[in-house]
């Protein structure tokens, strides 16, 4: 008689830590440490559970990322679709080289926009704002969801057309 061993998923230890930063107008969510395999679960649950209160832009910043598997990158698309259907776009910033070249190699970085946050986090200038910045800013971010809403459309439509 022999004993039917029941496979255990292993406890993988947490190699991946989050900081979250509420800014004015935007989200910034910093992912630290190594994004593996066993890490994917882990980066979802969390990005899933953050409060996203109003905000129609979350930025992540993967300054301190020193690895990313593919199933951890597919936890980040499933993000970014989570929250598009939501209306709310995701970037990314401070991306590290290696991150930058396995997001490329997978095909991803049309996905994933990359904001400059110097340009974000500067303080502001003293003296009176010019007169419209909020508004041209608020189209230049709208006009840019849209081109890559056409963008999109344009691919599924390529996709479905029959060959001649």
């Amino acid at each position: 008689m022999t004993n039917q061993t029941i496979p255990t998923q292993r406890n993988h230890p947490c190699k991946v830590s989050f900081h979250v930063e509420h800014r004015p107008c935007f989200l910034v969510v910093a992912i630290r440490g190594e994004a593996s395999f066993g890490q994917a679960e882990v980066i979802s649950a969390q990005l899933h559970r953050m409060p996203l209160d109003a905000y129609s832009l979350v930025v992540l910043d993967l300054a301190d990322l020193t690895f990313i598997s593919s199933v951890a990158m597919g936890a980040l698309v499933d993000y970014r679709r989570h929250l598009w259907r939501r209306g709310i776009e995701v970037r990314l910033t401070n991306v590290p080289a290696q991150v930058w070249l396995a997001l490329e190699s997978a095909g991803l970085l049309g996905l994933f926009q990359p904001i400059d946050m110097e340009e974000q986090t500067r303080p502001p200038a003293v003296g009176v704002a010019e007169p419209g910045l909020l508004s041209r800013i608020v189209t230049a971010l709208r006009g840019n969801r849209l081109q890559q809403r056409h963008h999109q459309r344009r691919e599924r439509s390529d996709a479905v057309r029959p060959i001649l």
